[in-house]
């Protein structure tokens, strides 16, 4: 009981998935989505990583039989621009821009206006959605109501796209995040990587986003009135060890986001523990032997609404646990 009650004061603290990435121009620009240093540097990062992804890419286009990153674009695709460059002013891909409003908002104050951030245009003309991606095979965990139910993918990634994002979150360019919430317990170490993945799995990353999308059209429907989000992606590791605490990270909700999405890469056999939880589908903080777990496969994932439902993850004691979250911002 002490737990839950504890659960309910976190209800209001988030996992905060921002981490400051300074602009080398040391100026705070106001919605500047085509800032000429900020498109510079992301040139230059994706040149020093375009040599070493190259195996990756290729792996990723055998198997999808679509070219990947954004030198050629598949006419399959629905892009609004004419030019799929990320570069370019005229696409309707993401862009990087700096906003002073969102990081008071978020609670980031003076020290976050220079917070550097990825914006995701959500809709096509008439509302139709950029990305969506349907899954094969996918099962609905109802709550009673709609916030309270989750989407279970199944293999939503392949063992190649495992490695891809393996390799992404690896990168020396990555940031740690050292954004949490200070009475939020949590024994992990987590990286920010949107950029890096974008550069060498930018399909992957696609598809990442248009399978929230979908899950939030078939469920909530709280993307229908943003015109983009803030994609925030984490490499998310646990290293397991024995411990008398209850969790791997407490419950908790996570903040502004429309959208979670946890993703395993760990098989279940490399740690030991590490479930992830949610309260019960009535919603109810008191009964425990109500709460409902996931014990995901490599390549599956849950999504569900983050700033809404209640969730954790039980103690790694043995092994280590790798997942990837994602997390649609409304700010």
């Amino acid at each position: 009981l002490k737990a839950w009650l504890k659960a309910r004061y976190f209800c209001s603290c988030s996992m905060g998935a921002a981490c400051v990435v300074v602009g080398s121009n040391g100026v705070c620009q106001w919605d500047a989505e085509d800032d000429e240093i900020t498109l510079k540097r992301r040139v230059d990062a994706k040149a020093q990583l375009w040599d070493a992804t190259n195996k990756v890419k290729s792996s990723l286009d055998t198997t999808s039989g679509k070219t990947q990153g954004c030198h050629s674009c598949s006419k399959e695709e629905d892009e609004t621009a004419s030019s799929c460059s990320e570069e370019s002013s005229d696409s309707s891909d993401s862009l990087e821009n700096y906003t002073c409003v969102s990081a008071f908002v978020r609670g980031k104050g003076v020290g976050g206006v220079l917070d550097c951030r990825t914006s995701y245009q959500l809709w096509q003309h008439n509302h139709v959605p950029r990305h969506a991606f349907t899954p094969s095979d996918f099962y609905i965990r109802r709550g009673l109501e709609s916030e309270l139910s989750f989407a279970v993918i199944p293999g939503l990634f392949s063992a190649e796209e495992i490695s891809a994002v393996h390799f992404a979150g690896r990168q020396q360019t990555t940031m740690q995040c050292k954004d949490r919430s200070a009475e939020l317990e949590y024994e992990h170490v987590a990286y920010r990587f949107e950029r890096e993945l974008r550069a060498s799995a930018r399909e992957l990353y696609r598809r990442l986003l248009g399978v929230m999308v979908w899950a939030d059209s078939t469920l909530w429907n709280s993307l229908h009135n943003y015109e983009k989000v803030w994609p925030e992606v984490e490499y998310i590791r646990y290293d397991g060890a024995p411990t008398k605490k209850d969790y791997a990270i407490d419950p908790h909700v996570d903040n502004h986001s429309l959208v979670t999405l946890v993703c395993m890469l760990s098989d279940p056999g490399d740690f030991r523990g590490g479930k992830l939880g949610f309260v019960p589908a009535d919603g109810s903080l008191e009964d425990e032997k109500s709460d409902r777990f996931e014990e995901l496969t490599a390549g599956s994932a849950v999504i569900f609404r983050g700033e809404k439902l209640l969730h954790w993850v039980t103690p790694v004691t043995a092994g280590t646990r790798y997942v990837l979250q994602t997390e649609l911002s409304s700010i």
